[in-house]
């Protein structure tokens, strides 16, 4: 990593994605705290990595696969209790009922709709990044939707 564009790259990569990052890390770790590290740790494994992509669309889906990995990685290792969800900035009174209902789903779930609704990501885009069928990500937003409608 040597010569400025490829730095310049990184940064605007970095000011792109990290946010985006953070808040999927987020769906996963319930702190805003924890989910920065890990979209952090993204940036460096890509740096260290250097690897190169056929499209945009491929190098988003692997820093979000990257981000996935390392946040169960995170939980694995240890006997990791998540914290009561802290929020990114002070939603509205509606934004905070329905960021609940979304927070309260099974982590499945949880990141199947954050990805869809929050990221405007396609089913095709979603299975990517996660490694399951497109199938399997439209079941889950299906299913989110019908528990969402119970608690909302």
């Amino acid at each position: 990593m040597n010569s400025g564009a490829d730095k310049e790259h990184i940064i605007k990569l970095f000011e792109k994605y990290y946010e985006s990052l953070s808040k999927i890390a987020f769906c996963y770790l319930r702190s805003i705290h924890d989910a920065q590290d890990v979209a952090e740790e993204v940036f460096l494994k890509y740096i260290e990595a250097c690897p190169e992509f056929e499209s945009e669309e491929h190098e988003k889906a692997w820093l979000i696969r990257v981000a996935v990995n390392k946040c169960k990685d995170r939980l694995k290792r240890s006997k990791y209790i998540p914290p009561e969800p802290e929020y990114f900035s002070a939603p509205s009174t509606e934004s905070v009922e329905i960021l609940d209902a979304v927070m309260s789903l099974p982590e499945k779930y949880r990141l199947a709709v954050h990805m869809f609704y929050y990221e405007d990501m396609s089913a095709a885009e979603i299975a990517s990044a996660l490694g399951i069928s497109e199938t399997a990500v439209t079941t889950r937003l299906s299913r989110a939707r019908r528990l969402l409608e119970r608690r909302i």
